[in-house]
């Protein structure tokens, strides 16, 4: 009789289990045995994520390496991918805008969380070069004031808003807690871990970006002045009282007069790197660079360890600034 009442007991507790982990796996939600499944639009939002919730999420990323985030377009595999996730945390790049319907259309559980949220962005992408020049000589607003006037050669900026917002420190601190929320919503059984890690997190970037300020800091301004083909860097100018010269305007490749003004202002402030990224092709930079007696140097915004990032990039421009 004992023996007849623990199997059943022990059937029910199976059925119940297994009962749960149905109703989970349908809803897009971890079990036990399985991470949450979550989608993010780049690399470097999956650092953060893996950084705050470890091996309790099952990442996928839509813009491959090496491809423009831009003009993007998922794969079939990655579109299936999306409605099997339970999240997508979005963050402002431009292929989001057409992709973002047609994938949620074909998810209605995929739970869509911006990380842009509450933040303000720069405008445009391409800066008027002679204001830049202006504006550096002219600046006068402190470390980090995002939230200002943006100031600092972006007074005549085009092209819409910068979507290049994970290139900031202070940008991404804001990011960790609409991350950890939303985790924490899917899997409240260890939202104490989740807002340990951020934290953690949070002070690992405050401390770096501290250590940024000082390395530029022996530069006086009109050092700090650095040519890219694409307009990526400027949050991290912005957050560092540099200046970014851009050879695109807009989008797209300078006419003649706008190059010549590029290269004056390049000349004017001893520029000897072109930085160029992967997701471009380097040509239009490797020929400034040559005009310039200049090298080129990759610089990649969407490599996936941010941390690192930040301290490359930043030793890259130090280097750039010794003349």
């Amino acid at each position: 009789m004992i023996s007849r009442v623990l199997i059943l007991l022990t059937f029910i507790i199976i059925s119940t289990v297994s009962a749960r982990h149905a109703f989970a796996a349908e809803n897009g939600a971890a079990t036990p045995s399985s991470p949450l499944p979550v989608l993010v639009s780049i690399a470097p939002q999956k650092f953060l994520l893996e950084r705050i919730a470890g091996k309790a999420v099952e990442v996928t990323v839509l813009v491959r390496p090496g491809s423009d985030p831009h003009v993007y377009e998922p794969s079939p595999s990655q579109v299936r991918a999306a409605s099997a996730s339970a999240i997508w945390f979005t963050i402002g790049v431009p292929f989001e805008d057409v992709w973002q319907p047609r994938i949620t259309a074909n998810a209605p559980k995929l739970a869509v969380v911006s990380l842009i949220s509450g933040i303000t962005r720069l405008q445009g992408e391409g800066a008027d070069h002679e204001a830049e020049q202006a504006g550096h000589e002219e600046k006068t607003h402190g470390h980090h004031d995002h939230e200002a006037e943006h100031g600092h050669g972006q007074a005549h900026a085009h092209g819409g808003e910068d979507p290049h917002v994970w290139l900031s420190t202070m940008l991404v601190r804001k990011m960790l807690p609409q991350m950890t929320r939303a985790l924490a919503n899917a899997l409240p059984e260890r939202a104490a871990e989740f807002r340990a890690n951020a934290k953690a997190l949070d002070a690992e970037l405050e401390a770096l970006d501290a250590t940024l300020a000082l390395r530029f800091q022996p530069f006086p301004p009109e050092q700090r002045v650095f040519l890219t083909f694409h307009p990526s860097w400027r949050y991290f100018a912005h957050n560092y009282q540099l200046t970014e010269l851009s050879i695109e305007v807009e989008g797209k490749e300078p006419s003649p007069r706008k190059l010549q003004e590029i290269m004056n202002v390049a000349k004017a402030h001893g520029i000897t790197t072109v930085f160029a990224e992967p997701q471009f092709p380097k040509g239009a930079a490797r020929a400034i660079a040559d005009t310039l007696g200049a090298r080129v140097v990759e610089a990649d915004p969407l490599a996936e360890d941010l941390l690192a990032l930040y301290a490359s990039m930043a030793e890259k421009l130090v280097q750039s600034f010794r003349r």
